[in-house]
């Protein structure tokens, strides 16, 4: 019983530290670990930024293109890939990803699902929903799919976040 309390209270911190960390800016080199501190269990939960291809509710598993999300507060990026502020980063962030990669993973039953939810008064911030509304919000792009924010423990995920993209 105590493994179960160590592994809730393991979710629960790495879900706090994913919803705290939000607009945290990520790129393929540099992944989150979020690691358990009380020492009593080898996960560790990774955060990382990308597309969501293939959902599969059957299978419940995706593949994931992870891809890098630079921001003002990524000058040296800046520089190294020779981006200009004013022209490649006019809506605050820009996009690198110079080649599709996917990993597929499966999903946990008791993920955690969030979305933009464009009337909702927190304009721009993720809302909580169900897996059946995710995947009715998923199956609304048709041109554009904008990235996704993942919790991964291995190759299953605990929790997906939509980012916000203006």
């Amino acid at each position: 019983m105590g493994s179960r309390k160590s592994l809730t209270l393991i979710l629960s911190l790495a879900f706090v530290l994913f919803i705290l960390s939000g607009c945290q800016n990520q790129n393929k080199h540099d992944s989150t670990e979020i690691q358990d501190n009380q020492g009593e269990s080898d996960n560790v939960a990774i955060k990382e930024i990308g597309y969501i291809y293939n959902f599969n509710t059957k299978d419940m598993n995706f593949d994931f293109d992870s891809i890098e999300w630079i921001t003002v507060d990524n000058p040296d990026r800046i520089k190294d890939l020779k981006l200009d502020i004013d022209t490649d980063l006019t809506n605050g962030f820009y996009i690198n990803n110079p080649e599709t990669d996917t990993r597929n993973y499966s999903i946990r039953d008791n993920a955690v699902y969030e979305i933009i939810d464009w009337n909702n008064s927190d304009y721009g911030k993720p809302t909580k929903v169900s897996l059946d509304d995710f995947i009715t919000h998923l199956d609304s792009f048709i041109d554009y799919t904008p990235p996704f924010w993942i919790v991964s423990e291995g190759d299953e995920v605990i929790s997906i976040s939509e980012q916000y993209t203006p």
